[in-house]
């Protein structure tokens, strides 16, 4: 009855939604990824203590395991899917890295957990198949910024060894289900979002062509942010603006890194340069618009609206 029932004393935008189960001596842990700083966080689900906090090689989403694997599998918003062994808890001596120089992330299994299926995320990208146990690569499927492979079976499973029972079951209390809602609030589906849908499939392959913004470029367009886009989107982007209310569809949060790793450089691009089209209020900015500018500038506030989701420090 809104009480608190435990305090995990950690740091860094604990991604309490994307973590993973695993039995281990008896009693039920679960992992998660920081957000905010480079770690993955195990804990033992009955006392609710702190088991290990392991360094990671980036602040990532997603960790994932299933009884089928030894290992805990986690994305760290780099090129690797770095494993951690479920008996010890120690960092496995091999990592994944399906395609140098591409970001690889949000790893899901088959049902019985002999195969997991790696996205590499990427216009030219792929869903790389592995062996669950031996990590051997069994196929290579292309796809362009594959993600969102969510099999329901894994969320469902039963821990026979626990009882028998599910997971939430498992537990001597429903002290899980507090914690995830009181943290993360109850689920809701998200309202229409203002992304277009129309977007050109070679303009939305395009990966941004200007590299890191300079000093000047950050504060130029950090002006150009608050002065036309912070009242709908918010001066910190998050999408609280002051005339947000009164958008017919909310603007999108640009803090949200699963919002924005969802979407291409391509597609920030054109929606920047033709506005919102039908989907919402938003103002075109590209050379035919009342604002005017080129699409050199139109890359470069791609660059730095990227920079609102980005970990704090990087």
């Amino acid at each position: 009855e809104n009480q608190v029932i435990a305090t995990l004393p950690t740091q860094g935008l604990p991604h309490l939604f994307s973590a993973c189960f695993f039995e281990r001596e008896g009693k039920l842990h679960a992992a998660f990824n920081h957000m905010g700083d480079p770690k993955l966080t195990i804990i033992e689900m009955e006392e609710f203590r702190i088991v290990k906090e392991i360094p990671l090689l980036g602040s990532g989403f997603f960790a994932r395991t299933h009884p089928g694997t030894p290992y805990v599998w986690v994305d760290t918003n780099t090129e690797t899917i770095q494993l951690v062994e479920k008996a010890s808890l120690a960092t496995a001596e091999r990592s994944l890295t399906p395609e140098p120089g591409k970001q690889a992330m949000h790893v899901e299994f088959t049902a019985d957990g002999k195969t997991a299926f790696v996205s590499v995320w990427d216009p030219q990208g792929a869903v790389v198949v592995y062996d669950a146990v031996s990590l051997e690569e069994m196929a290579r499927l292309p796809f362009s910024m594959p993600v969102g492979k969510y099999n329901a079976g894994n969320k469902t499973r039963e821990h026979g060894s626990l009882g028998g029972t599910s997971v939430m079951n498992s537990l001597r209390s429903n002290a899980i289900a507090a914690l995830l809602v009181g943290l993360c609030g109850p689920v809701v589906l998200p309202p229409p979002a203002a992304a277009r849908d129309d977007v050109p499939a070679e303009v939305a392959a395009r990966q941004n062509p200007v590299g890191e913004l300079s000093d000047r470029d950050v504060r130029y367009f950090a002006k150009q942010f608050k002065t036309k886009c912070a009242r709908c989107h918010g001066p910190d982007g998050s999408g609280s603006g002051e005339e947000a209310a009164e958008q017919a569809v909310p603007p999108a949060n640009l803090t949200d890194p699963t919002h924005m790793s969802g979407r291409t450089d391509g597609q920030l691009f054109y929606q920047i340069l033709m506005g919102g089209g039908e989907r919402c209020a938003m103002p075109a900015y590209g050379p035919e618009s009342a604002h005017g500018w080129t699409e050199e500038k139109v890359w470069r506030m791609v660059a730095f609206v990227r920079r609102f989701a980005q970990p704090t420090g990087d």
